[in-house]
């Protein structure tokens, strides 16, 4: 589902930069997406870090295809097989302390 700012971000962006409108016309019809989990909002978020939205489409593809996104997943699956999906180390341990912190912190709240 595309953020309901979107366009009118585009808008906004291309009037006050040229650079980025440049960027924004190349994009075509790619769009942040939004999410009723937040874990997995702030995954989408962490992976798609400096990377293309199409390259963050096809990791997310490949990590979906090996296990669930949810923190308890993504807590166990190993480091070597999130690597082998195309995350880079950092975007592991990103997301492997996300994952810890939520998992821990609910489960502090529920005793």
């Amino acid at each position: 589902m595309k953020v309901n700012y979107w366009e009118e971000a585009k808008k906004e962006l291309s009037i006050k930069d040229d650079n980025l409108k440049k960027i924004i016309d190349k994009s075509g019809n790619e769009y942040l997406t939004k999410s009723k989990d937040p874990f997995i909002t702030l995954f989408n978020s962490i992976l798609g870090q400096q990377i293309s939205v199409s390259a963050a489409a096809s990791i997310k593809k490949k990590i979906t295809s090996k296990v669930k996104i949810t923190a308890k997943d993504i807590e166990r699956i190993p480091e070597e097989i999130l690597k082998n999906c195309g995350l880079s180390r950092m975007k592991i341990s990103y997301l492997k302390d996300l994952s810890s912190c939520l998992l821990y912190t609910s489960d502090a709240a529920d005793e």
